[in-house]
This record gives C-alpha cells, structure tokens and sequence, in this order.
C-alpha cells in the first residue's frame, strides 16, 4: 500500500502515514504518473504564453525594421504623424504581450489580467491575422469560468 500524499510504501494497515502525517485509507497506487486536470489546463497555460512570446518577438523583429527607415525620415505631414502614433502603440503592445507572457509564464495573478488586456487590443491589431488569432483564443481560455477559478488555484 501507498501513502495518497507523498507516493511512500506503507509497511503496515495504521491508519497514518509514518513519513508524512497523512491520514490513510484504502490502498492506493502512487501517484506520480497520473495526469490532473490541472496539469492540463498548466501546460496550456504555458503554451499560450510561449505562443505570445513567439508573436511577441516577430513583431519587435517587423517594428525594429520598420524604425530603422523611419528614423531616417523627419516627421512633416499628418500620414507621417498617424504613423508615428501606429508605431508608438504597436511598441506598446508588444511590451504589454511580452510582460503578459512573462505573467503567465510564471502564474502570476496579475498574468491573467493583463493578457486579457493585451488580447483586447491585439484583435486589431495590425498584426491581423495573427495578433487576432491570439487575442481571440487568449480570451477564450482566459475568460472561460472553470479556467478563471483553475488559474486563480495556480498564481503565487
């Protein structure tokens, strides 16, 4: 027989676990091998935040490009001043995915908060198909109930 809590081979029938405290009960196999929800929902969790990073670091990749041929250029019409701000919150945006990733990455409380954020304004992003595609399927499992409450459970 097996201790529930800490996986130890029990040697007698007692009612509690010599190594840990836990009270025991019927016998059970260690658990080490078997897979909770929660380590599901866990490596979801990290998928969306590698993913963010992906995205995260090809749009730096675009925006540094970008910037090196418009830093060239002073500023001297309104399409250029619309520009300039488009840059400003595309740098915005990718500090904020970034930050968001780094939250979810670590469970932090705030993590989930801030992706949801980050998903609202990467739906239009400029980065269309792919900023919306994330945001869309960040606010799918982020906002989902049983998720929120499963993510609450995780953050430190």
């Amino acid at each position: 027989m097996f201790c529930s809590s800490c996986g130890q081979e029990l040697a007698n029938q007692g009612t509690f676990c010599p190594h840990c405290g836990t009270q025991t009960g019927a016998p059970t196999l260690p658990t080490h091998a078997q897979q909770t929800p929660t380590t599901g929902f866990q490596r979801k969790i990290r998928t969306l935040a590698l993913v963010w990073f992906v995205y995260c670091a090809l749009c730096l990749y675009y925006l540094i490009k970008i910037s090196d041929q418009v830093n060239s250029q002073p500023i001297t019409n309104n399409f250029d001043r619309a520009f300039f701000i488009l840059m400003i919150s595309s740098w915005t945006g990718v500090l904020l995915g970034l930050a968001a990733a780094i939250g979810l990455l670590n469970f932090q409380r705030w993590g989930r908060t801030l992706t949801i954020v980050a998903s609202i304004l990467a739906i239009p992003s400029v980065g269309f198909p792919f900023g919306t595609a994330i945001g869309i399927w960040s606010l799918l499992v982020l906002l989902k109930n049983e998720n929120a409450v499963a993510y609450k459970a995780l953050a430190t």
